[in-house]
């Protein structure tokens, strides 16, 4: 699996690289403008591309690291209640 960004900006897992028709779930809509402005060109690249993920603790990291990107009223998804 893989996460990545799809055209709307929603942070989402896919079933293989991310493409329209393999979206498994979708997690959260990015603040699209402040990511584009606090991560590097090659990150956004892959985060495009999609971010390999092949267990629990790997997609946690990868949510977890993108979560403060997350659009209102989504930004809390990923605190512990």
């Amino acid at each position: 699996a893989y996460i990545g960004m799809d055209a709307e900006g929603n942070l989402s897992l896919f079933d293989g690289p991310p493409r329209k028709d393999n979206v498994i779930r979708t997690f959260f809509q990015l603040d699209v403008p402040a990511l584009e402005s606090s991560i590097s060109p090659e990150q956004l690249k892959e985060l495009m591309q999609g971010i390999r993920v092949t267990d629990k603790e790997k997609m946690s990291s990868v949510l977890s690291a993108y979560s403060q990107f997350a659009a209102s009223p989504s930004r809390n998804v990923m605190k512990s209640e």
